[in-house]
């Protein structure tokens, strides 16, 4: 897992799965997965495709006014594009 901290104070986490098959971690804290919009939940199992990715924003709960393309607004968002409410 490698780490960040977006523009706006957020930490997120990058969390790749470099094997051919699938896997599962358990995550610590709560947040967001910005790839597909699925909520994190604390302590909570995320399910790794093989070669799978998932990108954490700790601390923030599924939201579905980011839309159908969450990845998109995020990167908007960290343009300073688009805030959240």
């Amino acid at each position: 897992m490698r780490s960040g901290t977006l523009a706006d104070g957020h930490l997120v986490h990058y969390i790749l799965n470099y094997s051919a098959a699938p896997a599962q971690i358990t995550y610590a804290s709560q947040g967001r997965d910005l790839l597909s919009g699925q909520a994190a939940s604390q302590n909570g199992t995320i399910a790794l495709p093989a070669w799978g990715v998932a990108v954490i924003e700790e601390g923030v709960a599924s939201d579905t006014a980011l839309g159908s393309f969450p990845l998109a607004n995020y990167q908007l968002r960290v343009m300073g594009v688009f805030q959240e409410p």
